[in-house]
């Protein structure tokens, strides 16, 4: 991630409450499918289903849109769910 990227993010996470800002990372760790970050913030309290405010999604959406099959995985079962199969791969 370039360091203008970086500080872009930091500007937006700006103004939102901790709570808010923990499901925002878990949201983005599942989408980049960091499997060791999802379990860190699923460990420290970060609600899986949780939806944001702004988009209604939760952090297993962001993990389906970005194809990170590791970290749904992980979320499914934290939510109780099967992970979900198409042709061999989790979805």
């Amino acid at each position: 991630m370039a360091a203008a990227e970086r500080q872009q993010q930091k500007s937006r996470m700006r103004g939102l409450d901790l709570e808010t800002q923990k499901l925002y990372l878990l949201m983005h760790a599942a989408h980049k499918n960091c499997v060791a970050c999802v379990e860190y913030w699923i460990r420290n309290g970060v609600d899986a289903e949780e939806k944001s405010v702004h988009s209604g999604y939760s952090a297993m959406d962001w993990a389906e849109w970005g194809k990170a099959h590791e970290a749904l995985a992980v979320l499914q079962a934290e939510c109780g769910m099967e992970p979900v199969r198409n042709c061999g791969k989790l979805l």
